[in-house]
Protein backbone atom coordinates (compact mmCIF):
# COMPACT_ATOMS: atom_id res chain seq x y z
CA UNK A 1 0.00 0.00 0.00
CA UNK A 2 0.98 3.93 -0.43
CA UNK A 3 1.04 6.35 1.79
CA UNK A 4 -1.77 7.86 0.04
CA UNK A 5 -3.87 4.90 0.64
CA UNK A 6 -4.43 5.81 3.82
CA UNK A 7 -6.98 8.24 4.73
CA UNK A 8 -5.35 11.04 8.49
CA UNK A 9 -8.98 12.52 8.74
CA UNK A 10 -10.82 10.88 12.12
CA UNK A 11 -14.72 11.89 12.06
CA UNK A 12 -16.66 12.26 14.89
CA UNK A 13 -18.44 9.11 14.90
CA UNK A 14 -14.72 7.61 14.36
CA UNK A 15 -13.54 9.38 17.60
CA UNK A 16 -16.25 8.53 19.78
CA UNK A 17 -15.73 5.00 18.99
CA UNK A 18 -12.06 5.55 19.98
CA UNK A 19 -10.34 5.79 16.39
CA UNK A 20 -7.52 8.48 16.87
CA UNK A 21 -4.17 9.15 14.52
CA UNK A 22 -1.30 6.90 15.36
CA UNK A 23 1.40 5.42 14.27
CA UNK A 24 2.48 1.29 14.61
CA UNK A 25 5.73 0.38 14.25
CA UNK A 26 6.35 -1.93 11.38
CA UNK A 27 2.45 -1.05 9.97
CA UNK A 28 2.34 -1.32 6.19
CA UNK A 29 6.27 0.36 6.42
CA UNK A 30 7.93 1.28 2.86
CA UNK A 31 11.18 3.08 1.83
CA UNK A 32 11.23 6.48 1.71
CA UNK A 33 13.36 7.45 -1.67
CA UNK A 34 15.67 9.27 -2.20
CA UNK A 35 17.63 8.23 1.43
CA UNK A 36 15.81 5.00 1.96
CA UNK A 37 14.58 5.87 5.40
CA UNK A 38 11.93 3.18 6.28
CA UNK A 39 8.89 4.86 7.23
CA UNK A 40 5.94 3.85 9.27
CA UNK A 41 2.76 5.73 7.73
CA UNK A 42 0.33 7.71 10.38
CA UNK A 43 -3.27 5.60 10.27
CA UNK A 44 -6.40 6.59 11.96
CA UNK A 45 -6.93 3.18 13.62
CA UNK A 46 -8.59 1.79 17.25
CA UNK A 47 -6.70 -0.52 19.56
CA UNK A 48 -8.78 -3.78 20.39
CA UNK A 49 -5.96 -5.23 22.39
CA UNK A 50 -2.01 -5.61 22.56
CA UNK A 51 -1.82 -6.80 19.21
CA UNK A 52 -5.15 -5.97 17.40
CA UNK A 53 -5.94 -3.28 15.90
CA UNK A 54 -8.93 -1.92 13.37
CA UNK A 55 -7.58 0.70 10.57
CA UNK A 56 -9.05 2.84 8.19
CA UNK A 57 -8.01 2.54 4.67
CA UNK A 58 -8.84 4.10 1.34
CA UNK A 59 -9.07 1.68 -1.82
CA UNK A 60 -7.69 2.96 -5.42
CA UNK A 61 -11.77 4.30 -5.93
CA UNK A 62 -11.74 6.24 -2.82
CA UNK A 63 -14.28 4.24 -0.82
CA UNK A 64 -13.65 3.80 3.05
CA UNK A 65 -12.96 0.53 4.90
CA UNK A 66 -12.01 -0.89 8.07
CA UNK A 67 -9.42 -3.30 8.20
CA UNK A 68 -8.72 -5.92 11.08
CA UNK A 69 -5.14 -6.40 12.06
CA UNK A 70 -3.02 -8.73 13.89
CA UNK A 71 0.76 -8.26 15.68
CA UNK A 72 2.42 -11.44 16.35
CA UNK A 73 4.70 -14.43 14.88
CA UNK A 74 4.15 -17.73 13.24
CA UNK A 75 4.98 -21.12 14.97
CA UNK A 76 6.66 -24.04 12.35
CA UNK A 77 7.82 -26.81 13.52
CA UNK A 78 10.92 -25.86 15.76
CA UNK A 79 10.81 -22.50 14.60
CA UNK A 80 9.19 -19.33 15.03
CA UNK A 81 9.45 -16.17 12.69
CA UNK A 82 9.48 -12.47 14.03
CA UNK A 83 7.05 -10.78 15.35
CA UNK A 84 4.46 -9.04 12.39
CA UNK A 85 1.43 -7.35 11.08
CA UNK A 86 -0.75 -10.10 9.23
CA UNK A 87 -4.32 -8.95 7.85
CA UNK A 88 -6.94 -10.59 10.42
CA UNK A 89 -10.25 -10.19 8.99
CA UNK A 90 -12.03 -7.80 6.71
CA UNK A 91 -12.61 -4.91 4.58
CA UNK A 92 -15.36 -4.07 6.57
CA UNK A 93 -17.43 -1.30 5.08
CA UNK A 94 -18.80 -0.21 8.80
CA UNK A 95 -16.99 -0.20 11.72
CA UNK A 96 -19.30 0.19 14.74
CA UNK A 97 -20.89 -3.49 13.12
CA UNK A 98 -17.39 -4.82 12.88
CA UNK A 99 -16.19 -3.51 16.70
CA UNK A 100 -20.34 -5.35 18.10
CA UNK A 101 -19.00 -8.53 16.04
CA UNK A 102 -16.19 -8.10 17.53
CA UNK A 103 -17.75 -7.50 21.11
CA UNK A 104 -19.56 -11.10 21.03
CA UNK A 105 -16.50 -12.64 19.43
CA UNK A 106 -17.38 -13.15 15.78
CA UNK A 107 -14.70 -11.48 14.54
CA UNK A 108 -12.20 -13.19 17.25
CA UNK A 109 -12.92 -16.30 15.59
CA UNK A 110 -11.97 -15.11 12.13
CA UNK A 111 -9.23 -14.29 13.42
CA UNK A 112 -8.61 -16.99 14.88
CA UNK A 113 -8.29 -18.71 11.11
CA UNK A 114 -4.30 -18.26 12.01
CA UNK A 115 -4.72 -21.02 14.39
CA UNK A 116 -2.68 -22.19 17.43
CA UNK A 117 0.82 -21.28 15.10
CA UNK A 118 -0.07 -17.68 15.52
CA UNK A 119 1.90 -16.54 18.69
CA UNK A 120 0.35 -12.79 19.72
CA UNK A 121 2.85 -10.10 20.09
CA UNK A 122 2.45 -6.86 21.82
CA UNK A 123 3.16 -3.84 19.33
CA UNK A 124 4.75 -0.37 19.25
CA UNK A 125 2.85 2.55 18.39
CA UNK A 126 2.91 6.09 19.58
CA UNK A 127 -0.12 9.35 18.81
CA UNK A 128 1.14 11.11 15.29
Amino acid sequence: MESGTYPQEVTEDELDLGFRLRVFVGLWEYRHFPDGKVISPAVVAMILSSSEILVKVCDPHGSIYFTHQRYGRHKSGASITEAAWHPASGPYKDAAMFLQQYGVGLERLAADAFGPAFIPADFIFHDA
